[in-house]
C-alpha cells in the first residue's frame, strides 16, 4: 500500500491520494494472534488491541500524510540481567514459530529453521535495536543458534530498554 500511495502523494493528486496505515502486530485477530495465542512483546512492541486500532482510525484518516503508523510500545523495561543470550534465542525462535528449544542443535541455521523474508527483517530489527549489532538480511538468514547465543552473550550488558507509549507517527520523506 505504501508503494501505491507515495507516487500519488508526490505529484499532488487531488484531496486524498491514498493512505497506508502501518499497524504493527494486532493482538486480537489475524495470523499473529492465531500463531501466538497470547500477547508477546516483540522488538519492544506489544500487539495492539483491535479496539485501539478503531480508536485511532479517525485520527489516521485526518492526517495530511500518506503513510502513518500506529503501534503500542512495551511498558516493560529490560534490565541487562533480563536480556541475556537465552532471551535472544527464545525471541528469535518465537519469531520463527518454533516451540521446543530445549534440544535445539546450536549449529542449525535460521534458514534450516524456516526463516522467511519478513521473519528476517524482524530478527534484524531485534538484534539491531536490543543488541546494537548490524547485519545484512543474508547474514541474518545464515546465523546459527550458537551464533545467536554468542550475540546475546557478548551484548547482554548493553541492551536498549523500550519506552512506554502509544503513538501515532507520520512518516515524512518516504522514497
Amino acid at each position: 500500500m505504501k508503494v501505491a500511495t507515495t507516487p500519488k502523494f508526490r505529484v499532488g493528486l487531488p484531496q486524498k491520494p491514498g493512505l497506508a496505515i502501518q499497524w504493527g502486530p494486532i493482538g486480537d485477530v489475524g495470523v499473529f494472534h492465531e500463531m501466538t495465542g497470547e500477547n508477546l512483546r516483540i522488538s519492544g512492541i506489544v500487539p495492539q488491541p483491535i479496539i485501539s486500532c478503531m480508536a485511532v482510525m479517525d485520527y489516521c484518516l485526518s492526517q495530511k500524510k500518506h503513510i502513518v503508523s500506529s503501534f503500542v510500545k512495551s511498558s516493560q523495561s529490560l534490565t541487562p540481567d533480563a536480556m541475556n543470550k537465552r532471551d535472544l534465542v527464545e525471541s528469535v525462535v518465537r519469531i520463527l514459530g518454533v516451540n521446543n528449544t530445549s534440544k535445539m542443535n546450536p549449529s542449525i541455521s535460521l534458514v534450516e529453521l524456516g526463516i522467511d523474508s519478513l521473519m528476517s527483517i524482524e530478527v534484524k530489527t531485534l538484534v539491531e535495536r536490543n543488541y546494537d549489532v548490524t547485519m545484512s538480511l543474508q547474514e541474518i538468514r545464515q546465523l546459527t543458534v550458537g551464533q545467536i547465543n554468542e550475540i546475546g552473550e557478548s551484548s547482554s550488558d548493553n541492551p536498549s530498554a523500550p519506552e512506554t507509549a502509544t503513538k501515532i507517527e507520520s512518516e515524512q520523506g518516504m522514497n
